[in-house]
């Protein structure tokens, strides 16, 4: 008798544990304390495809880089810049030295005239940008004055004179070179020189025995490179002219352009810059200044890089995953039917395995056309998972609605360069309202009594 008494008791207390275990992990509070848990584990695989998006990214600026060196870098044109030797004499105890000299003039004027011309070449499955251009470089010299640099002008070796130009990376030129100069023309040969800023040097020897009040110059160039082409404002007054076939030129340098038109087929823009724009003067003695912080030019900028767009999409899989959790808690009240933590885990990883998807598919078909096909994959996915769990048809809908919506908004932001933030904060505020509009008449405490209570 007495042990059946104790085995009742024993069967009351474990009912009763069993039933307090129950109530609690059915509370709304536990639930959700849970999917937040879920939520913050399922940011590991996020950092580890981040990461994969990383290395992806790093693999085309290495193919970039690969073809750069063939192809042709990031080009910078400096010239001309006139060279004339002259002599300088010392007496010491009645001896006579003589030291070579040189000093350095610039153009009165310099017109430069481009046309670039994009190009795509592949490495692999990974396209890069690069561009052929078609430069003529023209203006004029006035006669040098060397009243202040050497009296006596026995001494100037104007028939050694050099006119000489500096390309960044000559590997890439593709035109033979001949300057004209003043209707004569001379060969351009490449030079080894000791100053800076001149280490790919293209010289001409020009003599000037013949002197006159000024001196014209032109020269063609043919010059293929990536990224970027900028020339330096050597002239007292230079004028720039570039045009191209690229709908995102980016405009860089110290100038930017006077005028410029842009549209769908291409640039057109134009730069004035004056010698009193710039620190270095139109000529010296001794070594060579500082050019490269007063440069002009562009980049052929692509507005949306595609592994760029991946790494943007990755910062809403939180988003996504909690969006989608919260609209199965809330299927899970008013259908009064309980999902399991495995179901929103699964759910989790497939919204997961979206973005690897994406990333793989936009290597081969750029990110839009990625972006649909992983869209239209990842809902067929869920939806077909969803329908076998959730018995009510309606929220069957408004969830594949909700999950379509949610992938449509997030598209709709990686692609407003300029608008993003503000449809990113109308869209949570929508999301906010629809919320608190869909909980207003739920009562938080008798949840664990799967009922909803309406409140007036």
């Amino acid at each position: 008798m007495e042990n059946t008494d104790n085995t009742n008791k024993n069967n009351s207390i474990g009912e009763y544990v069993k039933g307090s275990i129950k109530s609690f992990t059915s509370s709304a509070l536990v639930k959700l304390s849970m999917i937040g848990i879920m939520v913050l584990f399922l940011l590991i695989p996020r950092m580890w495809i981040e990461d994969l998006i990383d290395e992806r990214h790093a693999n085309l600026n290495e193919a970039e880089s690969n073809i750069a060196q063939t192809w042709g870098k990031e080009q910078t044109v400096l010239g001309p810049i006139l060279m004339v030797p002259y002599k300088t004499v010392k007496v010491i105890d009645e001896k006579r030295y003589e030291k070579m000299n040189t000093a350095y003039f610039l153009p009165e004027t310099l017109q430069v005239e481009g046309a670039i011309t994009p190009k795509n070449r592949y490495r692999g499955i990974y396209n890069v940008l690069v561009y052929q251009s078609a430069i003529q470089l023209s203006g004029n010299y006035k006669r040098p004055d060397f009243t202040s640099i050497q009296p006596d002008s026995s001494m100037v070796l104007w028939n050694k004179s050099k006119v000489v130009f500096n390309v960044s990376d000559i590997t890439a030129i593709k035109s033979d070179l001949q300057l004209e100069w003043d209707n004569q023309s001379f060969p351009i040969e490449n030079e080894i020189r000791e100053e800076p800023y001149l280490n790919n040097a293209l010289v001409a020897s020009v003599d000037m025995t013949n002197l006159q009040a000024s001196y014209t110059f032109q020269l063609s160039l043919a010059l293929n490179g990536s990224k970027e082409l900028a020339f330096i404002p050597v002239g007292k007054t230079t004028e720039v002219q570039l045009e191209g076939a690229w709908p995102h030129p980016s405009f860089k340098g110290r100038y930017l352009p006077d005028e410029h038109n842009i549209s769908e087929k291409g640039f057109l823009a134009n730069w004035k810059v004056y010698h009193l724009n710039r620190s270095f003067p139109q000529y010296w003695k001794t070594g060579v200044p500082d050019f490269y912080g007063y440069d002009i030019g562009l980049s052929l900028f692509e507005p949306v890089n595609d592994y760029v767009s991946n790494y943007r999409s990755i910062k809403y899989a939180v988003l996504t995953i909690v969006l989608t959790f919260l609209t199965y808690f809330f299927i899970e009240i008013f259908v009064r039917q309980k999902f399991h933590l495995v179901q929103y885990l699964l759910t989790g990883c497939s919204l997961l395995i979206f973005y690897i998807l994406l990333l793989s598919l936009s290597e081969h078909f750029g990110f839009t056309s990625a972006f649909v096909i992983a869209s239209f994959l990842n809902i067929g996915l869920i939806g077909f998972y969803t329908f076998g769990f959730i018995k009510v048809t309606k929220y069957r809908l408004v969830f594949i609605g909700m999950l379509s919506g949610l992938y449509t908004y997030v598209y709709a932001m990686l692609q407003a360069e300029v608008f993003a933030l503000l449809i990113g904060s109308i869209g949570l505020f929508v999301v906010l309202a629809i919320v608190m509009i869909a909980s207003r008449k739920i009562d938080w405490y008798n949840l664990t009594q799967n009922k909803i209570v309406e409140t007036n």
